[in-house]
């Protein structure tokens, strides 16, 4: 067959042509794969963050209007944080950190507790013609005289063991109701720890004897020894260290360590210790 040359283009030379000069005049001959189609997309994300942030403004602006409708001072915003986006994720959506949008979120139990506390209203100071006037002067006492001193001792727990002296010079003394404290130190005591007074003035000894019984207390020793002498170098031969040691251990506040004592069980010169019962901790 032979082709018609009349002048005229066939069909297929025509489409040809046309796709030919559409090539030559696209600009993007990559269609939405090229920079036009990039542009593009960056557009409508651009777009819908633009969005997110009004929509965010505006609820944060309607949170304020409510604020302040119900009373409430308005609360800083406290930015988040938000997750840092894979980097597929980051890649598809083309996230950026800096363009995060903060989102305010109230804290609901302050704001529960202060619209349940709206309606206080704060109590009206008592007037002070129902109050009684204190007058120190009337309960003044003085703090020296012996009814003081016996009221403060028993207020602070005890008044002091009452010793019992014999003639040969021993002594014993307990606290109310603790009499098998006694027979304890007769039969089953066996010192944990003692203490020598000699050489010392009576009133070094009571310190001494005070500062003992305080401490071995504390350590959780129960029965602990006096060592006083009997008095051989005393020019009138009476033991004058071990009055002082009875004494501390007598009277407030030594006999608040003391659960009772006793001389104990001498030679022929008579005892030259006591033996000591201190109360549990």
């Amino acid at each position: 067959m032979k082709k018609k040359h009349d002048g005229k283009k066939s069909e297929e030379e025509a489409s040809l042509e046309k796709a030919a000069k559409k090539a030559a005049n696209n600009p993007d001959p990559l269609g939405h794969k090229g920079l036009a189609g990039l542009a593009k997309l960056k557009a409508e994300l651009d777009a819908r963050e633009r969005e997110a942030r009004e929509q965010a403004e505006a609820k944060a602006k309607k949170e304020a209007e409510f604020r302040a409708k119900i009373g409430l001072a308005p609360e800083k915003k406290r930015p988040v944080e938000p997750s840092a986006p894979t980097k597929s994720k980051a890649a598809a959506t083309g996230a950026r950190k800096s363009d995060s949008i903060d989102v305010w979120r109230p804290d609901l139990e302050k704001e529960l507790f202060a619209v349940a506390m709206s309606g206080v209203e704060k109590l009206a100071p008592k007037t002070t013609g129902s109050r009684v006037k204190h007058d120190p002067a009337a309960h003044k006492h003085n703090p020296g005289s012996l009814g003081a001193k016996a009221r403060r001792a028993a207020a602070e727990g005890d008044v002091g063991l009452k010793v019992k002296w014999r003639e040969d010079g021993t002594c014993q003394a307990s606290r109310a109701g603790a009499a098998f404290a006694l027979e304890a130190l007769d039969r089953l005591a066996t010192p944990q720890d003692s203490v020598d007074l000699h050489g010392l003035e009576a009133v070094e000894a009571r310190t001494r004897v005070l500062e003992f019984v305080r401490s071995r207390r504390a350590r959780g020793l129960r029965v602990v020894e006096v060592v006083h002498g009997t008095g051989k170098h005393s020019p009138d031969g009476h033991c004058v260290l071990r009055d002082a040691a009875a004494a501390a251990l007598s009277e407030v506040p030594g006999s608040r360590e003391v659960e009772a004592f006793k001389s104990k069980d001498g030679g022929p010169a008579g005892s030259a210790a006591i033996l000591v019962a201190l109360r549990p901790r």
